[in-house]
C-alpha cells in the first residue's frame, strides 16, 4: 500500500502554510477539512453578489510569513486596513477568503470530510472520516481546536486523547457570534467605518461597503460582546439575530425592511495560547499539533504555527 508522507487535518491558516511549504519540498500529502471552504476564520460570506468578511476582518504580514506570502501569491490583491480598524495591517479588496484560497491552489485539498478516528498502527497513521474515507500516512499534522483533536483519539487510543485534553485546559478560547446586516439604504446606519464597543451587547461594527468589498453597500458585519457571546453561545440564531437588531435600534439605527444572518464561532480567538509553535509527543511519534491555540489566534500567528511545524516534520 502506498501510504503519504504527511496527512494535514484542518485548513485554517496553519494546515495551509504547512502544506505549502511541505509542497515545496516535494512530500506528498493531503489536506482535509470538514469545512465546505479552506481558511477557517479567514472567511467571506456571498449575500447574492455582495460579499461580506464575517470572520478576520484584517491580518499583519512581516518577517518570515510575509517572505512566504510574497513568493508564493505575488499576484494576491492586497489593500491598506481602514485606519479604524488597524493602521498597520491588510485586508483583501475581494473578501478576506480570498487569502486562504489563493494558499490552497493546487493543494490536494478534500473538503467536507469530518474527522471521525485517528490511530497508529506498525508505524503508520490511520485516520477515518464519518463519510467513509480513509488516509494513511507516515507523519500528521492536526490543526484543528484542541478538545476536537482529543475525540480523534478517544476510542482508538485513549490515553493520547487525555494527554491531548490535558493540553486544551491550559487554553482559554473566547466564542463569539456575528451577524451580516443588510439595509436596504447605507444611510439607514450611523458612524463611521468601524465602530469598537457601541453597546455592551456588541464588541464591534464594520461596514463592508465602505471596506471596499463588491456590491457591499449597506451590508455590516457585527461582531457580539465576548460576554453577550459566552452566555448565549447555545441560543437560537434567531433569537441573536432580534437581540442584536435591539440593541441596534438603541443607537439609532433604522431597519425597516432589514435583513440579518447569524454565525456562531465557537472558537472564534484563543485569550491565552500554549506558548509554543507547536506540540509533539513522546508516546506518538509522527503526530504533531498547530494551530491558533499555539501562538494566539491573528492570521499570522497561526500561520507561523504552521509553518514551525512544518519544518519540524
Amino acid at each position: 500500500m502506498n501510504h503519504l508522507d504527511t496527512l494535514i487535518i484542518g485548513a485554517g491558516m496553519a494546515g495551509l502554510t504547512a502544506a505549502r511549504l511541505l509542497t515545496h519540498r516535494s512530500e506528498s500529502l493531503a489536506l482535509v477539512d470538514k469545512g465546505r471552504g479552506v481558511g477557517g476564520r479567514v472567511a467571506t460570506r456571498r449575500w447574492g453578489d455582495a460579499r461580506a468578511d464575517h470572520g478576520a476582518a484584517c491580518f499583519r504580514l512581516q518577517g518570515e510569513t510575509q517572505k512566504l506570502w510574497n513568493d508564493i501569491y505575488p499576484g494576491l490583491s492586497l489593500q491598506d486596513a481602514p485606519h479604524e480598524l488597524d493602521p498597520g495591517a491588510w485586508t483583501c479588496p475581494a473578501g478576506m477568503s480570498a487569502l486562504p484560497k489563493a494558499m490552497a491552489q493546487d493543494l490536494p485539498v478534500e473538503l467536507q470530510q469530518s474527522i471521525e478516528t485517528v490511530e497508529r498502527k506498525d508505524e503508520i497513521w490511520i485516520a477515518r472520516s464519518k463519510e467513509g474515507k480513509i488516509w494513511t500516512a507516515h507523519k500528521i499534522l492536526i490543526t484543528s481546536p484542541l478538545w476536537q483533536t482529543a475525540d480523534f483519539f478517544k476510542t482508538t487510543q485513549p490515553q493520547l486523547g487525555l494527554e491531548i485534553q490535558d493540553l486544551a485546559r491550559l487554553v482559554e478560547y473566547e466564542p463569539q457570534w456575528t451577524l451580516i446586516i443588510k439595509l436596504p439604504s447605507p444611510s439607514q446606519s450611523l458612524g463611521a467605518v468601524y465602530q469598537k464597543n457601541p453597546h455592551p451587547d456588541i464588541a464591534s461594527l464594520y461596514d463592508q461597503g465602505r471596506k471596499g468589498l463588491p456590491h457591499a453597500a449597506g451590508l455590516w458585519v457585527l461582531h457580539a460582546s465576548q460576554g453577550f457571546s459566552a452566555t448565549h453561545l447555545e441560543a437560537d440564531p434567531s433569537w441573536v439575530m432580534d437581540r442584536m437588531m435591539t440593541a441596534l435600534r438603541s443607537l439609532g439605527w433604522k431597519l425597516e425592511n432589514a435583513e440579518a444572518q447569524a454565525h456562531r464561532w465557537r472558537y472564534a480567538r484563543v485569550k491565552k495560547p500554549l506558548g509554543r509553535s507547536f506540540v509533539t509527543f513522546a508516546s506518538a511519534p509522527g503526530l504533531y499539533l498547530a494551530g491558533d491555540f499555539c501562538l494566539g489566534s491573528q492570521v499570522e500567528l497561526a500561520a507561523q504555527s504552521g509553518w514551525a511545524a512544518a519544518d519540524a516534520l
